[in-house]
């Protein structure tokens, strides 16, 4: 096999290999028939993730497919729609590890600013997550600290904390579209 091609596929496992254990908790939950509130908490955070990754969605899209369809929910019309998820996935299957790169450099970036201190490998780990929630949390305080925050300092970045930064920028003359990149951060830290 061509060296690039075995390149191309370890990557794409390793990839894949971020989603495990989210997938596994994923499952214990889907298939519970009650949850309690924690549980229901860990479900919400699970598909608020998916909201914002396009393959953890489409994995779990995959997971509900497959298991409905063994248990008799799903009929073929609607089985077939899933179908255009796999011509998806096989078309942004390279996508997704230009993404792991956009990934590294984002760890890289992290780790100049001091809360990163994993490797700068791209894959989303524990670390990665952490190290963003740091950000975040930083994010919230300088807004607080300038007036523009009034909300909890917790790393979730919900609408507050959007419109909070998209009046930092209009007040910079940044491009005020709620994403505290690193000239907005630069600017929030010079506040």
């Amino acid at each position: 096999m061509d060296s690039s091609i075995e390149d191309w596929i370890d990557r794409l496992i390793e990839a894949f290999q971020v989603y495990i254990p989210t997938l596994k908790e994923y499952r214990r939950l889907a298939l519970c028939s009650e949850l309690s509130e924690d549980d229901a908490d860990c479900l919400e955070a699970i598909y608020t993730m998916a909201e914002q990754d396009s393959l953890l969605n489409f994995l779990i899209n995959e997971f509900d497919r497959i298991w409905g369809k063994r248990i008799g929910l799903l009929d073929e019309q609607f089985v077939e729609q899933y179908k255009d998820q796999q011509a998806w996935l096989r078309e942004h299957l390279e996508q997704t590890l230009f993404e792991q790169e956009s990934r590294s450099e984002t760890q890289r970036l992290l780790q100049d600013q001091g809360f990163y201190d994993g490797p700068i490998d791209g894959v989303w780990g524990d670390r990665s997550v952490a190290a963003i929630r740091q950000f975040r949390e930083e994010v919230q305080r300088q807004l607080t600290k300038q007036g523009f925050y009034q909300g909890a300092i917790d790393g979730e970045f919900g609408q507050l904390s959007v419109s909070a930064v998209k009046e930092f920028q209009k007040s910079q003359q940044l491009k005020d579209d709620g994403i505290p990149g690193w000239q907005t951060f630069s600017a929030l830290q010079s506040g």
